[in-house]
């Protein structure tokens, strides 16, 4: 079904951009920056700083794959690793100290792929093409620093990220689109609201990627 999905989404794109007298290339390449920050936010008896992560892909090319035409290939990733902490209550069982326990968990890329992505939903308002770039990051805290009153199991935020601790980055930007030299240009800044399970998100891309073929 999301196959059949991905085929009829490209075939309408096709058709929009038939219509309006213009040839989407075969693939796009490029290079791309910027930045995931997470604003503070808390949940339960539990507070969480947030973070900022920032990123920079080389070498991107985006083409028929498993995500639909254009989905993201191959490229080359440099990725800042990034802190987000934790503090809990603790306490409350009988005899059990009460403080405060504050956890530093360390994110980093995830072995193997950490990246994916894609690039479509290719549309025309008035004179001015636009397209959306869509980029997920995973990673995982290999390393964790916990004050003393946090005790072996770290108290309630242990788990709060998963097991293994894991945040997957999931980006968001919007481009302008120049069918005649077929080129994406992005300068985008997108707000995501908070939602249970995270804080208000800021995704910043900027770059280029060339249409070939």
């Amino acid at each position: 079904m999301a196959a059949l999905v991905l085929v009829a989404a490209f075939s309408s794109m096709l058709l929009s951009a038939a219509r309006a007298g213009t040839t989407l290339p075969k693939t796009f390449t490029g290079s791309l920056t910027g930045s995931e920050t997470e604003a503070p936010w808390s949940q339960g008896t539990g507070k969480f700083t947030g973070y900022r992560a920032t990123f920079t892909f080389t070498k991107l090319v985006f083409g028929q794959g498993a995500q639909g035409p254009y989905t993201l290939l191959s490229g080359m990733l440099k990725f800042k690793g990034f802190v987000e902490s934790l503090s809990a209550p603790t306490g409350g069982a009988p005899n059990a100290p009460i403080g405060n326990c504050t956890a530093h968990y360390t994110f980093q890329l995830v072995k193997g792929k950490p990246f994916s992505g894609d690039l479509g939903s290719f549309s025309q308002t008035g004179s001015v093409w636009h397209a959306i770039l869509d980029l997920g990051i995973q990673t995982q805290a290999n390393k964790i620093n916990a004050t003393a009153d946090c005790g072996a199991n770290l108290e309630n935020t242990q788990n709060e990220f998963g097991k293994p601790a894991r945040i997957a980055l999931s980006i968001s930007a919007t481009g302008t689109f120049n069918p005649p030299t077929g080129v994406v240009k992005f300068a985008s800044t997108q707000r995501t609201p908070r939602s249970s399970s995270g804080g208000a998100r800021t995704d910043v891309v900027k770059g280029t990627l060339h249409g070939t073929g």
